[in-house]
């Protein structure tokens, strides 16, 4: 399956029938910083924080001040993390429980990329999170033009 080919809900056992209103498929390519242990955040593409994440909140939700969300991998493992925006950057972060998961997973930046779904689940009405990764042979930023130069 190529990155672009994901499934439009996530694919997480035991929660199929439980995911309500649903964001599309993101992929992200994981960056240094989103590994890096001082930084402990996975930072989330500013196009599908505004047009994916954004129409899924509530206005009782104060995302500047961070939103708890129940993050699942591909086992249905769960993590908490909070979803926060970075409103002088106006982008979203999920932060406090990624670390964790980040290092449950041992993922790498460059080669690893993940899919995120944002839902709301059924039967809370909770925000969560699902993320599911596949590490790729690539030891550069794809969205360079050319990889770096070895030194």
């Amino acid at each position: 399956m190529l990155l672009r080919d994901q499934p439009p809900r996530p694919p997480i056992r035991g929660l199929e029938t439980l995911i309500g209103q649903c964001t599309p498929p993101e992929v992200k390519q994981l960056t240094e910083s989103d590994i890096k242990d001082s930084q402990a955040r996975l930072s989330l593409p500013k196009p599908y924080g505004r047009e994916s994440i954004k129409p899924l909140l509530t206005p009782d939700e104060d995302v500047e001040k961070g939103i708890p969300v129940t993050a699942y991998d591909a086992d249905g493992e769960r993590f908490e993390m909070k979803l926060k925006l970075w409103a002088n950057r106006k982008v979203y972060v999920l932060t406090s429980g990624w670390k964790p998961f980040a290092k449950a997973h041992g993922l790498r930046h460059h080669e690893d990329f993940v899919t995120i779904w944002v839902f709301r689940k059924l039967d809370t009405g909770n925000l969560c999170v699902a993320i599911t990764s596949r590490r790729l042979p690539v030891y550069w930023a794809l969205k360079r033009s050319r990889p770096p130069a070895i030194q």
